[in-house]
């Protein structure tokens, strides 16, 4: 499972996203506000409240965690191309 991320241009990034395999949780603004703000401090505290508004959600895969921001497409996908999961915002 990878992670793909496509631009509002049409740009589409797979490319230095790690393997997420089956391990993988998704934690999002609207469903956890307490556990995404603590993780958004965590995560992009140095950036203060620059991406806060744009971002809205965070995913969390061995040893990575991936901010998502409001714009893109980002879906998991499976090895074969097939799309597993949309995440994006909406």
């Amino acid at each position: 499972m990878v992670l793909q991320v496509t631009f509002p241009n049409g740009t589409q990034h797979t490319k230095g996203y790690s393997e997420i395999g089956k391990e993988f949780s998704i934690v999002e603004k609207e469903c956890a506000p307490d556990e995404f703000e603590e993780l958004y401090k965590k995560e992009m505290g140095s950036l203060g409240d620059k991406y806060a508004e744009d971002t809205y959600a965070f995913i969390i895969y061995p040893g990575n965690v991936r901010p998502l921001y409001k714009g893109q497409f980002n879906y998991l996908v499976s090895n074969d191309g097939q799309v597993f999961k949309d995440l994006t915002s909406g």
